[in-house]
């Protein structure tokens, strides 16, 4: 996928091609692989409807309990309701910034922003140590990390019974695990 930036030079410092990609890749948000000898570079859908669904008291033909086991941890620390890039152009003597507000939904009653707000009412990321060079370079790269710091609000394993159809990186729809 274009992310639509162009850079007129970026420094690659002594690490690999696929290093430096992924490193501009998680920059922005985007995953980055190589499958065969194709290369994917693409932005993460956070609209799209769970491929898969496991309820907790979901039994398979043989009566064996889908979910084997499970352990979620919610986790408010790192979550914001906003991020706010700044930096400076310096061709145009300007200030750059952008900011990004929490809209994802990750499905559940409580979106990662308001638990944290819950007891701290200005949960505020401001990121003022990336060189950015323009309000549409600064506005990807808030909306990247707020997207990456709500997938952190909720993080866990959980085992299931083997099922070729779940795959790496597809969204999961967890039902009747917990309250929130």
């Amino acid at each position: 996928d274009d992310c639509g930036l162009i850079h007129p030079y970026v420094v690659q410092n002594n690490i690999t091609n696929l290093a430096f990609l992924l490193e501009r890749g998680n920059r922005i948000g985007y995953h980055v692989r190589a499958e065969q000898k194709c290369l994917i570079f693409k932005k993460p859908d956070r609209e799209a409807s769970p491929s898969f669904k496991i309820t907790a008291d979901a039994y398979n033909a043989n009566g064996r309990l889908v979910i084997e086991n499970y352990d979620i941890n919610p986790n408010t620390a790192n979550c914001v309701q906003r991020v706010t890039v700044r930096s400076y152009d310096p061709g145009a003597a300007d200030k750059i910034f952008a900011s990004a507000d929490q809209t994802v939904s990750m499905g559940g009653k409580t979106d990662a922003g308001t638990a944290a707000a819950k007891n701290n009412p200005d949960t505020t990321m401001q990121i003022s140590y990336e060189n950015v060079y323009s309000e549409e370079e600064a506005q990807i790269l808030a909306d990247a990390k707020l997207a990456f710091l709500a997938d952190e609000f909720i993080t866990g394993k959980v085992r299931i019974e083997g099922n070729g159809n779940v795959k790496v990186g597809m969204i999961v729809s967890l039902e009747d695990i917990g309250e929130e």
